[in-house]
């Protein structure tokens, strides 16, 4: 849920920041964006391709 990633962005425990962004969901974008205003890295993973399964590019 979006109320439970910007916990996470906020608590101060993470370096980086993965999110499915795409154009239909334009709810995580600011997120990302407070994310990155927070140093953190932020990786997009798309969900069209493979929904975010890195272990099986």
């Amino acid at each position: 849920s979006h109320a439970l990633i910007a916990a996470a962005i906020r608590s101060g425990r993470f370096s980086f920041a993965s999110l499915h962004l795409h154009l239909f969901d334009p709810g995580r974008l600011p997120l990302a964006e407070e994310a990155l205003a927070k140093g953190l890295g932020v990786m997009a993973i798309s969900p069209a391709d493979k929904g975010g399964r890195l272990f099986d590019p």
